[in-house]
């Protein structure tokens, strides 16, 4: 705009953004950015000058001594009063009002802004706006300060601390987290107050591919920051392809330097030269200036209704002002074939500050600093970019999920194997090219791919690392990728997970899959990138050769070291970090011995630096315990190591040297999975209590002391981005193969206690979906401990408390929709039960049978599930009246009662509901959330037989409940959702739509906007708006209900109602608008659905009326 306003020689026709855009919005320093230009109206250079100045100031580091434990416990690592003092001194300054009396409430502005954010207690999107939304929450419009704004959107953290506000002291932080481009949102709030118009659009990026380079202080966090690498890029070409038209129309324009900013930190204020420069060369790029070219006569177009850019430079009237003022073209002559020199827009003069500004096409002129009539424009912003370097490819926005930590100094040799798996991953071939590496275990498999994923990684726009010994563990990588780098929000369950990622992978070309550690082909067969059309690379690493070679690629296999290889890699690690004189005849005689596997090469050569001791002294340490490796005469190298013979003293003579309490930690981590255990998971485990004390010997006083001799001897390692601990899968089998019976049984019963005392408990059969990210953690160890037991059942002294843990186990599994897992773990936990109570009645059976009822239920085995819920009453009526734990009974009670219910038992149905009434209203125990349970479920189950006389009072009770409930809950919802529903059979239209479109946008925020009870709210929200006409809103919600329900595996009948119902509205939509698009994929839809009631085996009506739609699905979804 500063390059456009140079050339426009009247100056009352020069314009500001707030002058042109009739919204502007933006995340994170972006956010900053759209409130100066917008809220406060400043001038491009002023806001330039003032982002600078704010910048010099707020990038100051905390310096104190603690600042370091600070940061590791999450704290801003920049002093937030700082940031919020500067945005004061700004605000001051151009409102000449005090800061905390201006508000971002500006309601009557031409000028719109919104800035986005997020809730820190649920991570929920949270949208602050300087007008009223009519269609969105907007709490605190009425209690955000335009300080309070810039604080919540750039609350990023590792950089500010979270900001509370409001009167409810809510809690907010960065929506960069989610948001990095927030082009969608700022989208959807442009469609919301405007939904006729068309829109103009102009984003602004952050520049592609930022580089890692933070600045020395810095380095500390840039491993942490790579999780969080920006997908900016991404979602402006996910954008792009969803608008085609946009394009084709010229109402779609993106800016974001390609090359030179990847040494520029977000704290680097001193760097504008390097921005402006990248800028300036990116900007005179020939493609690029076409696109400015196109972008400058849409502008004109906007600005003055010309349909074209006059030639040369001329006066002409202002038709839409009908005034005598004269302007000069935007384009002279001199500009018709290059653009000036210095081209400055706020993209080159802001930190990492992502733009995107929009505007409907039926712009008038501007007179002077007044604008006209508001047309409809947007603008967004966003301040993140990825770590990551930039050779001799063009940097791309980069993104990953929990790739393991890679030390490149702690690799050494493959080098032609490394050479043969970059040639063949690192072609031009238009397809999926894939790579196996499969060797035994310990030969390097995954270090070699880590090795590739690292050197390589400017080539990829994202970077995938699925760790395959088992399902459940794919599924949790799977969904920590889309969650965080790709989608806004997790799927529900885990089919809608893996649906969505495999979408976004056979959509996608430059990203990198790697499966590792395959055991089993048919773990990954459903992940694989098979679908015609399919690009991208792909590593799988496995111990089985088929496997490896599943995916027809090129393989290689990894063998152990030949006897040099094998003294070149003791020699170079034994001198990495002190140059020591050693014999190389003694390395190659070593490096024989311990046969050439690089794990135990690793391992020795870290021995002998820990003692300081020579090889010749490790040849004989070892030759004492029987260390070697017991192999007789010269054989190959690929012959020297099998996992029957000589593996079992390898690690003895470390073993022994480490203090009693850190050899018993290594036992009890043997037990667990290799990967990721996080140490929240033994930190119940007291250090001093791992043996028994003894005289004379001093042990560590702390777990994560008790860890340092483990780490110190290369035995275990961290994962310094998730606070978590690896071991190797061979030292795991080693440890294991030397236990004695007592030895097992003790180290299975620490392992269990700290499962124990860690895992979350599901509360009274309510969800567990705030524990969700937790229990994805530890749940990869849960099962190692569920396969122990199968494998060890008879000889193993196993308690109640466990089967408790794997009943809830189980639980989690059963919500998130794996019920394999679900089936198997509460299989075992029934197993111990029987076993230890026999015939008693015990209220952990009575959770482990609940449990298992709901299985049956969601397979739609009725008869099974009531047989199971019933088991549970029994056991459960062992709990005392005066406990207050007799409030499971009740969850049982109405649990059984719904059964009964659903097989037509309504009067033993009724007796079951009454005995959970009176337990919910006269036991301890009870609360308002428990009570308006079972309150909820008789006014539906009476709602159900027609009996609505009785129903409303039982629902109105059950919502009057609420009030004393806080935080809102999704059975909350579902109760209003079903009063909302008695209302509208009662006549009641008005106030049942009010409450359902309550419930939607209380859905979104809790569940999130691909819930699949989130889609039925936008189905039943679209019948509202069908029935009084609202066509264009009733459309847009039911196809974002259509898209969740093609992602999730929910009911059977949720997508054809669906489907059906959004083939009738477009079809009476178009006959009433004449428009043939809608009448087509009406006809689409209509064919769509009537497939799948044949799949369903569902007799074909006409299925038109919400009355013939509605038999489609269950009386909850209706």
């Amino acid at each position: 705009m500063n390059g456009i306003n140079e050339h426009i020689e009247n100056p009352s026709f020069k314009v500001e953004p707030w002058q042109v855009f009739d919204l502007i919005g933006g995340t994170s320093t972006g956010g900053i950015i759209a409130i100066m230009l917008g809220r406060l109206k400043m001038p491009i250079a002023e806001c330039i000058e003032a982002y600078l100045s704010l910048s010099r100031k707020i990038f100051a580091e905390k310096f104190s001594r603690s600042w370091g434990r600070s940061y590791l416990n999450g704290e801003g690592r920049f002093d937030a009063t700082e940031l919020e003092n500067a945005v004061k001194e700004t605000v001051r300054r151009m409102t000449n009002e005090d800061p905390d009396k201006v508000l971002l409430k500006e309601v009557d502005s031409d000028c719109k802004v919104c800035v986005v954010s997020i809730r820190r207690s649920n991570s929920s999107d949270a949208i602050f706006r300087s007008y009223v939304n009519q269609k969105r929450t907007s709490s605190l419009l009425d209690a955000c300060r335009i300080w309070e704004a810039c604080r919540a959107t750039s609350a990023a953290p590792l950089y500010f601390d979270s900001i509370k506000i409001g009167p409810m002291g809510q809690d907010f932080i960065d929506g960069g987290l989610r948001h990095n481009n927030p082009i969608d949102i700022v989208c959807r709030e442009a469609k919301d107050l405007w939904p006729n118009q068309e829109l103009f659009i102009l984003s602004l990026g952050t520049g592609q591919a930022p580089g890692q380079k933070f600045g020395q202080h810095l380095a500390g966090i840039v491993s942490g920051l790579q999780s969080l690498a920006t997908d900016t890029q991404n979602k402006a070409n996910m954008f792009r392809a969803a608008n085609p038209e946009m394009i084709s129309e010229q109402r779609l324009f993106r800016f974001d330097v390609t090359h030179g900013l990847a040494e520029v930190g977000l704290e680097e204020y001193k760097s504008v030269d390097k921005i402006s420069d990248a800028t300036d060369h990116y900007l005179d790029q020939e493609d690029i200036t076409q696109q400015r070219r196109q972008f400058a006569e849409s502008y004109w177009r906007l600005l003055y209704a010309e349909e074209t850019i006059p030639e040369n430079f001329h006066t002409r009237q202002n038709e839409a002002t009908k005034s005598s003022l004269t302007v000069r073209s935007i384009m002279p002559a001199s500009m018709q074939t290059k653009w000036p020199d210095q081209y400055e827009d706020i993209d080159g003069q802001s930190f990492e500050s992502q733009s995107t500004m929009a505007k409907f096409p039926t712009g008038k002129a501007p007179s002077s600093r007044k604008r006209s009539a508001p047309n409809g424009s947007l603008s967004t912003h966003s301040d993140k970019k990825a770590t990551g370097t930039s050779r001799n490819i063009l940097p791309k926005t980069f993104t990953t999920n929990l790739t393991p930590h890679y030390i490149a100094q702690a690799f050494r040799g493959r080098d032609e194997n490394y050479e043969k798996l970059e040639a063949t991953l690192n072609t031009n071939v238009a397809s999926v090219v894939a790579y196996g590496l499969y060797g035994q275990g310990g030969v390097g498999k995954s270090q070699l791919a880590l090795r590739y994923a690292h050197t390589n990684k400017e080539r990829y726009t994202a970077i995938i690392w699925l760790p395959c010994s088992n399902e459940a563990k794919i599924m949790n990588a799977c969904e920590d990728f889309i969650a965080n780098l790709v989608c806004h929000e997790k799927p529900f369950n885990a089919e809608a997970c893996k649906n969505v990622f495999l979408r976004w992978m056979h959509s996608s070309s430059d990203y990198l899959l790697i499966f590792d550690d395959v055991e089993d082909v048919a773990t990954i067969e459903s992940f694989l990138p098979t679908a015609i059309g399919c690009q991208g690379r792909v590593i799988i690493t496995s111990r089985n050769r088929s496997i490896a070679e599943c995916l027809d690629s090129e393989t290689d296999e990894l063998s152990c070291f030949t006897d040099k290889e094998s003294a070149d890699m003791l020699l170079w690690q034994i001198n990495k970090n002190q140059k020591r004189n050693e014999s190389r005849e003694l390395a190659l005689k070593l490096g024989k011995r311990l046969g050439g596997l690089p794990i135990v090469l690793h391992h020795v050569a870290s021995y002998i630096s820990m003692r300081g001791i020579s090889i010749q002294e490790a040849l004989e340490t070892y030759e004492q315990s029987d260390g070697f490796l017991r192999i007789q005469g010269d054989i190959p190298a690929s012959e020297k190591l099998s996992y029957q013979v000589g593996m079992s003293n390898i690690w003895a003579p470390t073993i022994s040297r480490l203090p009693l309490n850190s050899r018993e930690l290594l036992n009890i981590l043997a037990l667990f999975d290799p990967d990721q255990i996080p140490i929240e998971l033994i930190e119940p485990l007291s250090a001093t209590s791992l043996v028994e004390k003894k005289e004379g010997l001093e042990q560590p006083t702390s777990i994560r002391d008790t860890l340092i001799p483990l780490q110190n001897w290369s035995l275990v390692g961290t994962e310094p981005t998730t606070s978590s601990l690896n071991i190797h899968r061979v030292l795991q089998d080693d440890i294991k193969h030397r236990w004695s019976p007592k030895e097992q049984q003790a180290v299975f019963v620490a392992a269990s206690n700290c499962i124990r005392a860690t895992y979350p408990r599901q509360v009274l059969g309510t969800s567990m979906a705030k524990f969700y990210t937790k229990c994805a953690a530890y749940n990869p160890h849960v099962l190692r401990i569920q396969k122990f037991i199968e494998d060890h059942f008879s000889s193993l002294q196993i308690d109640l408390d466990l089967a408790e843990v794997l009943a809830h186990c189980g639980w989690y599994f059963f919500e998130r929709g794996q019920l394999n897992y679900a089936e198997s773990v509460l299989a075992t936990a029934q197993k111990i039960c029987i076993s230890l109570i026999n015939d008693d009645l015990h209220p952990v059976a009575g959770l482990i049978y609940n449990n298992i009822g709901g299985i049956y239920h969601t397979k739609g085995d009725r008869k099974k599930c009531a047989e199971y819920t019933l088991l549970a009453v029994k056991h459960r009526q062992s709990i005392s009246r005066d406990d207050p734990e007799i409030q499971q009974l009740a969850v049982s009670y109405i649990n059984h009662a719904g059964n009964l219910q659903s097989l037509n038992q309504h009067k033993e149905s009724d007796v079951f509901y009454s005995k959970a009434l009176d337990i919910r209203e006269n036991c301890p125990g009870s609360s308002p959330e428990l009570r308006e349970t079972v309150l909820s479920n008789i006014s539906s189950v009476w709602y159900k037989r027609g009996n609505i006389e009785e129903a409303l009072p039982m629902a109105e009770k059950a919502i009057s409940l609420h009030t004393e409930i806080s935080p809102i809950t999704s059975f909350m919802l579902y109760t209003t959702y079903s009063y909302a529903n008695m209302l509208y059979a009662t006549g009641n239209k008005d106030r049942s739509y009010e409450l359902h479109k309550e419930v939607l946008e209380e859905r979104i925020n809790l569940e999130g906007a691909k819930h699949f009870m989130t889609a039925v709210s936008f189905h039943k929200v679209s019948c509202f708006e069908f029935e009084t006409g609202y066509y264009e809103y009733a459309i847009e919600n039911l196809r974002k209900a259509l898209e969740t329900f093609r992602e999730a595996t929910a009911e059977d009948g949720l997508l054809p109602r669906t489907c059906l119902k959004l083939a009738y509205v477009l079809k009476t939509a178009g006959q009433k608008k004449s428009n043939a698009d809608f009448i087509d994929e009406s006809r689409s839809l209509r064919r769509e659905g009537k497939n799948l009631l044949k799949s369903m085996n569902v007799q074909i009506l006409k299925f038109e009326s919400d009355e013939e739609l509605n038999t489609l699905v269950r009386w909850t979804y209706r």
